[in-house]
């Protein structure tokens, strides 16, 4: 879809980092990563500032990269959610139709092909208008999306998504 290396960028430059390109015509590219020097230090006061907070749900993850549907089912589990995750969003339309009783909160993307998330989470809260639903993005203003949908949206989580926002997001939105 183009995405990757917006999504490359902003994990980059979310750690102070930066990315530079060099392109020769028939020849390809080459993309450098520069990342700011690691210490210890500064991993320590990181993991001071942001608290992990662990729940029990039942948690349906969405995200069209397959890569990152694995990885938001890997992160969730490791904060003890029960996952299913899926890279189809009409997938996760058909599994929550199934049993919409199976699931406690869904998180989905919201650059999908097959179905926008928001008009996804605009089907899901049809289905229940209970459900609560958390939409990941790596876009920084949701009003210049092509399709806001605010009322079907409990949280939004920036993307690249960071394991103690999303620990704190979802336990925010599942204690409301």
């Amino acid at each position: 879809t183009g995405l990757g290396l917006s999504v490359v960028h902003g994990i980059v430059t979310r750690f102070n980092g930066a990315v530079t390109t060099q392109t020769s015509r028939g020849k390809g590219s080459c993309f450098t990563l520069y990342f700011p020097k690691h210490t210890a230090a500064t991993e320590l006061r990181k993991k001071r500032a942001s608290p992990i907070y662990r729940g029990e749900a039942r948690i349906l993850f969405v995200d069209d990269e397959p890569t990152l549907a694995e990885l938001g089912k890997q992160m969730l589990k490791k904060l003890g959610y029960t996952v299913t995750a899926t890279s189809s969003p009409i997938e996760a339309l058909k599994l929550y139709r199934k049993r919409p009783d199976g699931y406690d909160l869904v998180i989905t993307d919201m650059t999908m092909p097959e179905l926008h998330g928001t008009h996804l989470a605009l089907k899901l809260k049809k289905i229940n208008p209970l459900i609560p639903i958390i939409l990941a993005t790596g876009l920084n203003n949701l009003n210049s999306s092509e399709h806001p949908n605010p009322e079907s949206i409990d949280a939004v989580l920036p993307k690249p998504i960071e394991i103690s926002i999303l620990s704190q997001t979802v336990s925010r939105i599942l204690s409301v």
